[in-house]
């Protein structure tokens, strides 16, 4: 009876990936703290984290619609240019 053993390189073959994730999760916390410490001086807590989410919210929310299809979505692409040209005109004094 033989055995066969697997090779199994593990986090090894994706180390940079790792050192990445570990320095982004860094710069996250460190981040984190920094703004609670400065803010949590001039605003209240809650407040400070409903504009923390707000903002991530509002950073996440084009790449949601992208990847849901909203933003090539055939009505939207027309509601879009009518409102642009709505607004070049109006800025030309056209309108």
């Amino acid at each position: 009876m033989t055995a066969t053993t697997t090779s199994n390189p593990g986090w090894s073959s994706h180390r940079s990936l790792v050192a990445l994730a570990v320095g982004y999760q860094w710069f996250h916390n460190g981040a984190n703290f920094l703004a609670f410490k400065v803010a949590g001086n001039a605003l209240h807590p809650l407040m400070v984290a409903t504009l923390r989410f707000s903002l991530a919210a509002l950073v996440v929310l084009p790449f949601a619609l992208a990847a849901l299809g909203y933003l090539t979505h055939p009505k939207t692409v027309l509601a879009l240019e009518c409102y642009l040209n709505h607004r070049i005109a109006r800025d030309m004094g056209t309108d």
